[in-house]
């Protein structure tokens, strides 16, 4: 070991397991200002406060070389989070050129985990084998690096469509759950959760989310509420409800349920704006005309779906047709539920713009329930013919 930080070192092993008694450093005399506000920065990034993390350690650094490499390398966390996959690829670089200087194996292997995650989201087999690669030679003897090494073995089989082989490295994987932190247990279903859709087994996806409640703080997180809306809405095909204030913090994950949610509802132009912000943010996964192309994931079937099975609603439009009619037959020649801002768009030529609005699609609806003797069920904010 060539660093001086043996205080601030050890600070960072409590973070993982025991970030209450990490944050007890922040006190302590023996960190210099440097490695207090690295270290807070550390217990910003758990929180998902990005911004902050970024205001705190952009502008400064550290003579050490370890304390400036877990600078850095918080720096690439945080971008990462924040939708900025190349900025997030060069700190985590920059941080392994000061490997040599601090002599601190377990960083750096920790620095090419990190690393071949992000090629993991841009399917870069190549250099996902790169950083598996040099995260063995390390030869880290620990659960920590057991973990890392298999959750990287798994990825790759996963990339490489090997999906037995995959849910061995799963059942390995799962024997180590005892002796994971609270993020690497999610991690770990978030990886089972994927699994189960690459095996048509969405059991095993909606069991991966049960589980997942018992984490703290988890069944309220960003990414909980956007895996249960998006398999619901592929299993189920059932209407999304998203709202911006639960994905202040995680932007991409915003976009892409509203991408959904707009494609679901044959709002195309909405979908597009959404979409545009996506490929501003990662040109490379975005590509024109709702082009995927990362990993496959809940994102990626849900689109897929809709694209595949894009039908727009062909109804004669007349004069001599009533409102009343283009309703009953907009919802009989639709194979699922329609959003009542669909419905409103197919017999007024435009989308709902206030509660009237809907009420006067309610009056509607009750006419027709009259006229036609059917029954219409309304859930989730969508309509149905009832059976």
């Amino acid at each position: 070991m060539k660093t001086n930080a043996k205080t601030f070192l050890h600070a960072l092993t409590l973070l993982g397991r025991k970030p209450e008694k990490a944050k007890v450093f922040l006190n302590d005399k023996r960190l210099t200002v440097q490695e207090k506000a690295i270290l807070k920065s550390m217990l910003l990034l758990r929180d998902n406060k990005f911004e902050e993390v970024l205001e705190l350690i952009s502008n400064i650094s550290a003579s050490d070389p370890f304390v400036e490499s877990q600078r850095l390398q918080t720096l690439g966390g945080a971008y990462n989070n924040k939708g900025d996959p190349k900025k997030a690829i060069y700190f985590y670089n920059k941080s392994l050129d000061h490997d040599d200087a601090h002599g601190i194996p377990v960083m750096d292997f920790h620095t090419y985990y990190c690393l071949f995650i992000l090629h993991l989201n841009f399917q870069d087999i190549k250099k996902m084998r790169s950083c598996f690669s040099k995260m063995k030679q390390f030869n880290i003897r620990s659960a920590f690096g057991d973990l890392c090494i298999l959750t990287c073995q798994f990825h790759i089989q996963m990339s490489e469509q090997k999906y037995n082989e995959a849910s061995d490295s799963l059942e390995e994987l799962e024997t180590l759950l005892p002796k994971m932190a609270e993020f690497q247990k999610m991690n770990f279903y978030i990886d089972k959760f994927d699994l189960g859709l690459r095996l048509e087994d969405y059991d095993m996806s909606r069991q991966c989310l049960e589980d997942m409640k018992q984490i703290r703080k988890f069944r309220l997180s960003a990414n909980f509420k956007y895996m249960k809306s998006l398999l619901e809405n592929f299993v189920q095909e059932a209407p999304m409800y998203v709202y911006e204030q639960d994905f202040i913090d995680h932007p991409i994950l915003h976009h892409q349920l509203m991408v959904i949610k707009h494609l679901e509802e044959d709002n195309t132009e909405e979908a597009q704006k959404y979409w545009q912000k996506l490929e501003t943010m990662n040109p490379e996964i975005y590509k024109e005309k709702f082009s995927y192309q990362g990993q496959l994931c809940i994102f990626g079937l849900c689109l897929d779906r809709y694209l595949r099975n894009k039908k727009s609603l062909i109804l004669p439009h007349s004069d001599s047709i009533s409102k009343e009619d283009l309703l009953f037959m907009a919802l009989e020649t639709s194979n699922k539920p329609l959003s009542k801002e669909k419905i409103f768009q197919i017999v007024y030529g435009d989308l709902p713009e206030s509660k009237f609005d809907l009420q006067k699609l309610k009056s509607l609806i009750c006419l027709v329930k009259k006229k036609k003797n059917i029954r219409i069920q309304y859930k989730k904010g969508c309509y149905v013919i009832a059976s």
